[in-house]
C-alpha cells in the first residue's frame, strides 16, 4: 500500500511540475506589431509580413498595420515583401511578456515589362537619336542602315565618294573626305595629311566626328582616314557640306569645309 501511495505521489508531482512549465513556455511569449508605409510614410496595405523562424505569415491591413502574438522571446526577422517595392528585412529582439513595435518602409521598385515585338521592326541604337533628330529636319545627306546594307564589305572612301559635294583625296595608305566649292574653298584654313599625301588649297577637309565624337577638326595634320572602316561596320552617316548647313553642335574650327558624322556599330 505504501509503495502505490508514494508512486501516486510522485506522478501527481510530476503533472504539476510539467503543467508549471508548459504555462511558464505559454507566458514566454511576445507580441510583434508594426506598421508597413512607403518613404512619404504613407501606408501600404495587402504587404506580405513573415517571420520566417516561426513560420508565421500576415499581411498589412488598410492602414499599413501588422500584428503578429505568440512570438519566442529572442532575437527574430520580419521580411515584408509588395508588388511594385523592393523587400526589405529588419532584425528585431522580442522581450519576455512584452511587445516591440516596428515601423517598415518599402522603396519604389519599377517593374520591367515584356518587351513587345514588332514585326519588321529593328531595334534602333539610343546612340541614333540625335542622327534622327537631324534628319527630319531635311538638312545635310544622310545613309542609314539599310542604305550602307548593299555596299557591305567596301571601304568607307567608296561609300562617301558618290554624296554630293564631296572628293576623296587618295594616298597609297589612305582615303580622306575634302570638299571642293572653288574660290570659296580657298577662304578655309584648315590643311593635314591624307596618308604620305598633302592636303590644302582648293581640297579643304572635311571634319569627321565619330559616334559622336570628334576626330578630325582641322587641329592636327592627320586627317581621318575614311578606309579605316567598311560600310557593313556602320549604323549611320550624315554629311553637312558648309557652314549654312552644319548644326551648331557639330561646328569645327580652322576652317574645315562641312562635317562628316558616322555612327559605327562598336
Amino acid at each position: 500500500m505504501r509503495q502505490t501511495y508514494d508512486a501516486s505521489r510522485f506522478a501527481l508531482c510530476a503533472a504539476m511540475l510539467l503543467a508549471a512549465h508548459v504555462t511558464r513556455s505559454a507566458q514566454a511569449q511576445g507580441l510583434v506589431t508594426g506598421s508597413v508605409t512607403d518613404q512619404a510614410l504613407m501606408p501600404i496595405r495587402d504587404a506580405e509580413v513573415v517571420i520566417s523562424r516561426i513560420g508565421a505569415q500576415t499581411r498589412s491591413d488598410s492602414t499599413g498595420r501588422f500584428y503578429f502574438s505568440g512570438v519566442p522571446p529572442g532575437l527574430q526577422r520580419v521580411d515584408v515583401r509588395r508588388l511594385g517595392f523592393a523587400p526589405a528585412s529588419i532584425e528585431v529582439r522580442v522581450p519576455d511578456h512584452d511587445s516591440v513595435v516596428v515601423q517598415i518602409r518599402l522603396v519604389p521598385r519599377a517593374q520591367p515589362l515584356p518587351a513587345v515585338p514588332v514585326e519588321g521592326a529593328q531595334p534602333m541604337d539610343y546612340r541614333l537619336k540625335d542622327f534622327e533628330r537631324r534628319r527630319s529636319s531635311g538638312v545635310g545627306q544622310f545613309l542609314t542602315a539599310v542604305d550602307l546594307a548593299p555596299e557591305r564589305s567596301k571601304p568607307l572612301g567608296d561609300v562617301v565618294g558618290r554624296l554630293r559635294g564631296t572628293y576623296v583625296v587618295r594616298s597609297t595608305t589612305a582615303a580622306c573626305l575634302t570638299a571642293t566649292r572653288g574660290a570659296q574653298s580657298l577662304q578655309n584654313s584648315a590643311t593635314g595629311w591624307c596618308g604620305n599625301q598633302s592636303i590644302g588649297g582648293a581640297y579643304c577637309p572635311v571634319a569627321v566626328f565619330v559616334d559622336g565624337y570628334p576626330s578630325y577638326t582641322g587641329h592636327h595634320d592627320e586627317v581621318f582616314n575614311l578606309n579605316s572602316l567598311r560600310a557593313d561596320e556602320l549604323l549611320g552617316i550624315e554629311l553637312y557640306s558648309g557652314a549654312g548647313t552644319m548644326p551648331r553642335e557639330l561646328s569645327a574650327s580652322r576652317g574645315t569645309c562641312g562635317a562628316l558624322v558616322i555612327w559605327t556599330k562598336r
